[in-house]
């Protein structure tokens, strides 16, 4: 009989998460199977792996319930500027994965893995078909914005969830990982607004099978604003920070 444990993931890079997703490949089949864990899942999560460098991981960390039978694995840039006193274990980056694998066979020694990991190139649409799950990107200049929208996605079940700072890392972003939301800071500085919106559109066309859905924040929304959104495609402009209610229900639609 195999037994399921489920897995609850926040953070990580895109290589990170594929081998991690080759691992929870790997583990079916097997005595105990690794399954990611999302909201409304039968049972809690047993084992959670954070990326410390992330803000969605400081997130996850404050509403954790662990449990006796719970191993947190935490993973950090450097883990000499701390660790959670809850981690079971804690890996520094790049991460070596065969100690990973190590330490999850003393955990839960009837997975037993043999694991090997496959970091060959893939499309965004063929990485997305391999995590199995929608994918959000922030895009925003204020850490405060970004931690809002991070709680407001996971509560809504988004939990595979990236970040950037600056257009640049967008780009680089969308075309290494296929993404099923947008939500992109207009009043950013560095993105110059509108101009950016319309570059990265241009930039990502071909790669995707359809339209990104795109939701835009701003300090505040004129009528000229709408009328853009609108002709664009945009799926939905909100003025900064975007209402609870009107944002949540938004994302149950997607």
């Amino acid at each position: 009989m195999t037994n399921g444990i489920f897995v609850q993931v926040a953070g990580f890079t895109d290589i990170e998460r594929h081998a991690l997703n080759t691992l929870f490949r790997l583990s079916q089949g097997r005595a105990v199977r690794f399954d990611l864990w999302m909201p409304g899942a039968p049972q809690a999560p047993r084992l959670v792996l954070l990326d410390g460098d992330s803000y969605e991981s400081r997130f996850v960390l404050e509403t954790l319930n662990l449990t006796a039978e719970t191993r947190l694995l935490w993973v950090a840039k450097d883990t000499s500027k701390g660790v959670p006193a809850a981690a079971h274990a804690f890996f520094s980056r790049p991460v070596d994965w065969p100690q990973v694998v190590q330490v999850l066979d003393d955990w839960f020694p009837s997975a037993a893995l043999d694991l090997d990991l496959d970091f060959s190139a893939t499309s965004p649409v063929e990485l997305q078909q391999r995590t199995g799950g929608p994918r959000a990107l922030i895009v925003s200049g204020d850490t405060q914005t970004t931690l809002y929208l991070h709680a407001k996605l996971s509560l809504a079940g988004l939990t595979w969830v990236d970040e950037a700072t600056d257009g640049q890392l967008a780009l680089q972003l969308m075309h290494l990982q296929a993404y099923e939301l947008l939500v992109l800071d207009l009043d950013t500085a560095q993105f110059a607004g509108w101009g950016f919106l319309q570059k990265l559109r241009a930039s990502v066309t071909g790669l995707y099978p359809r339209a990104i859905n795109t939701v835009l924040l701003t300090n505040r929304v004129r009528l000229r604003d709408r009328i853009k959104a609108r002709k664009l495609g945009i799926r939905a402009i909100f003025e900064n920070p975007p209402h609870p209610g009107e944002f949540g229900q938004l994302l149950r639609c997607l």
